[in-house]
Formats: C-alpha cells, structure tokens, sequence
C-alpha cells in the first residue's frame, strides 16, 4: 500500500513538473521577423486593420519610451511597443458567457529589437484553447487560428 502511495505521489509530482516546464517554455512565443523595427511595427498596424473585423481597442503602448523617460530603461531591449488586438465579436461572446475572461482581452502583441533583431512575442493562443472547454475553447481556437494568419502576413 505505501509503494502504490509513493508511486502515485512521484507520478503527480512528475506530472506537474512536465506541466509547468511546458507552459513555461510554450504559453509565451516570440516570432523574429525578418524586417526592421518599424517596417515590422507598420506592417503589423496594416495587417491587424485589414484583417476582417480586428482592430485596436486601445492605443499602441511605447513601453520602452515610457521606461526611459522613467529612469527605468530596459536593459535587454533597444525598442518594445506593445499593441492590443480585439474582434468584438469574439469579445461580445467571451464576455456574455463568462464576463472573468475579459481580465484576458483584448490580445497583446510586443514587437521589440533585441540585439540588432526585431521579434513579435505573443499567447500561444492555441495552446490556451486547449485549456479550456466549451465556448471559452471554441473562441481561443478561433482568435488562436485568426492571429496566426495574421502574424504569418506580417512576417512573411
């Protein structure tokens, strides 16, 4: 009896190792960009307002800007500029059904220059999808779909 209690134990132990390491590892995603900065900033701006019913619900955040003139500048990161992404729809149906994950929305999206490089990072929305169950997994996969289209242009 104490060996299947240990064995089980370990097991859970182990489990929420994996667990953490992967979400650690893939619930934050950064994409490098083969343009500039601000042609990366521009065509993301493009892409997001082309896109079918996506828009910016709050203004572009220059929060490398804002740091420095804080006396707090970052110091990995030559230029970050954060944008929130929104499709009222997908919104409207989140919140109707559960009005908690508006503390979730709308989507950010971070361009910043690292090193000479220009990266998007993002929410591997998918893999959130697969955390939740009913309407909350059909609007992630939906959004989760939608933006990697949209990162796929930008970068491309």
């Amino acid at each position: 009896m104490i060996a299947i209690i240990i064995t089980f134990l370990v097991t859970v132990i182990l489990m929420m190792a994996i667990v953490t390491y992967a979400a650690r590892r893939y619930m934050v995603v950064k994409h490098e960009s083969k343009y500039d900065f601000d042609t990366t900033v521009e065509r993301l701006k493009q892409t997001v307002e082309s896109a079918g019913g996506w828009g910016f619900p709050i203004p572009e955040w220059h929060f490398s800007d804002v740091m420095s003139k804080r006396n707090r500048p970052f110091a990995n990161v030559d230029k970050l500029q954060v944008f929130f992404i929104c499709k009222p729809d997908y919104a409207k149906r989140m919140v109707d059904n559960r009005p908690e994950m508006a503390s979730l929305m709308p989507c950010s999206l971070a361009v910043f220059q690292q090193n000479g490089k220009t990266y998007i990072g993002s929410m591997n929305i998918p893999l959130m999808a697969k955390l939740f169950g009913g309407v909350e997994k059909e609007i992630f996969e939906a959004v989760g779909k939608e933006e990697n289209e949209m990162l796929h242009k930008v970068l491309d």
